[in-house]
């Protein structure tokens, strides 16, 4: 009689931990699909955050729109209105520290160009989008591309010296567009074979060559 009891206290005790441990695979498995149910949320929302932080909704004066970069060794410009860094000397590829012909590059040039750029020691430069090349522009008539009155750029512009942007003319894809800044069509086209200025941007998500 004995040796039953033993034999059914035995079973009982086996039954409680199979079930014990089947209740704790149970929880476990519940919080691993908490868990990644919060990653997916937490991953899901990171390019919402990006996108505020790259938000075009603000307008201000030039005085407290661009601010020069100390970390950058004051080579570089912060745009608070898009979030965007770009060069403080535009187009001086040769750093000669004027705008001139031997600055000029080919599209395709003018991207490898930003890619390999070194500001501030700092890399991750690109050729800027159209929008973003005129984002940093004032409207004025169809003729006249200026920069904000107070803006901390150094070059000269009266020449209406044409930036390459990275956008391509859809319509002829050997064209791609540039923006003049000073005295000129509010936007161009060049065969993407011609030389340009460059002006490097840092931020955003830019597009690929094509």
């Amino acid at each position: 009689m004995s040796s039953e009891n033993n034999n059914l206290l035995g079973r009982r005790d086996l039954s409680g931990m199979l079930a014990a441990i089947s209740s704790a695979r149970r929880t476990s498995m519940m919080s691993n699909r908490v868990g990644l149910i919060a990653l997916i949320g937490l991953l899901a929302c990171a390019p919402l955050a990006h996108a505020q932080s790259q938000s075009w909704d603000k307008v201000l004066p030039a005085a407290k729109r661009f601010v020069v970069l100390d970390a950058f060794g004051g080579d570089a410009v912060l745009d608070k209105e898009t979030g965007l860094v770009w060069e403080r000397t535009p187009g001086d590829l040769n750093q000669d520290g004027a705008l001139g012909v031997g600055d000029g590059r080919s599209w395709f040039v003018a991207h490898r160009a930003c890619r390999e750029r070194i500001v501030g020691n700092r890399r991750g430069w690109r050729l800027p989008t159209f929008e973003e090349l005129a984002s940093v522009t004032e409207p004025g008539d169809s003729f006249l591309n200026t920069l904000p009155a107070g803006h901390p750029f150094i070059g000269d512009f009266s020449f209406g010296p044409e930036f390459w942007s990275a956008n391509t003319n859809t319509e002829t894809p050997t064209v791609a567009f540039v923006l003049p800044i000073g005295p000129g069509d509010f936007f161009l086209g060049l065969p993407k074979n011609a030389n340009s200025f460059v002006w490097c941007v840092r931020g955003g998500q830019g597009l690929d060559p094509q």
